[in-house]
């Protein structure tokens, strides 16, 4: 999550024209900063959901659905209701002054009118700002628990062929390429490299659905730890491991460069 840091200063740097999604830009742009950008979120906000399904799923064995549903709460809805409503004005009050910024001559200038913007548009489209994984990870917990409980109701010859499905993708030596490509048309939908960042509280079925899945996958490896102890042995081996991790890293970074159409643009707009 630290990577967040580095991903929002390098959104200063993006090629083209300053936006909606950060209207911010520094003089000194650079293709690079699309780039660092577009590698950090391609696998950063998938592997926090698959995190966060990992330890949902052992929250609901440990507690219950009310439990769960309780400490979920407390622990998520409460930091996003209380974060928001210091952020949001914060980030709205920075955009709205970048933008400002964007159209006078100097900074000067842009502070004068910058009350005069703000009063304009005071808390237009609201949204989730930066805590919109919260607000997305507290669909997703309700969602694992139905998933998990019509399983049960399924005929027991149907629930075990499912789960040895979703098991064999997960066991499997070539789990990253099985899992990515079962992925791949989750991303068909997205506008952009990547997944689609939310700006609305209206709920986006695609990038919801985008991010189930690794929720998901997170949520079953809490049932199968051996795979865990697998990976943990496999780290061992550190220089093959980091060298077939960077390989995927550069296929999933070209065929996003692709699906972009590689346009400058495109790759930096995908925050």
């Amino acid at each position: 999550m630290l990577l967040g840091v580095l991903l929002h200063a390098a959104c200063n740097y993006l090629p083209g024209p300053p936006d909606g999604g950060w209207p911010a830009r520094d003089p000194a742009v650079s293709p690079a900063a699309g780039l660092l950008v577009l590698f950090i979120h391609a696998f950063r906000m998938p592997a926090f959901f698959l995190l966060a399904g990992f330890f949902g799923a052992m929250m609901l064995e440990r507690r219950g659905v009310a439990g769960m549903a309780t400490d979920r709460l407390r622990r998520i809805g409460l930091p996003l209701l209380i974060g928001w409503i210091v952020i949001f004005p914060m980030v709205k009050a920075a955009f709205v002054l970048a933008a400002v910024r964007g159209t006078t001559p100097d900074l000067a200038s842009a502070i004068m009118a910058f009350p005069r913007e703000a009063i304009a548009h005071p808390w237009a489209s609201p949204g989730p700002a930066h805590l919109w994984f919260l607000w997305y990870l507290l669909w997703l917990y309700p969602l694992a628990v139905i998933v998990t409980i019509a399983c049960r109701w399924l005929r027991p010859l149907w629930r075990e062929y499912f789960i040895r499905v979703v098991d064999a993708s997960i066991v499997s030596r070539y789990r990253g390429i099985i899992l990515g490509l079962a992925w791949t048309p989750f991303l068909l939908p997205m506008k952009h490299a990547s997944v689609d960042t939310p700006t609305s509280f209206a709920i986006n079925p695609a990038i919801l659905a985008a991010y189930a899945f690794p929720f998901l996958v997170g949520w079953r490896l809490w049932y199968r730890m051996d795979v865990i102890a697998a990976l943990a042995a496999a780290a061992s081996r550190r220089l093959r491991t980091v060298a077939l991790l960077a390989a995927m890293a550069c296929l999933c970074l070209v065929a996003s460069l692709i699906a972009a159409g590689a346009r400058p643009s495109a790759i930096g707009s995908v925050i």
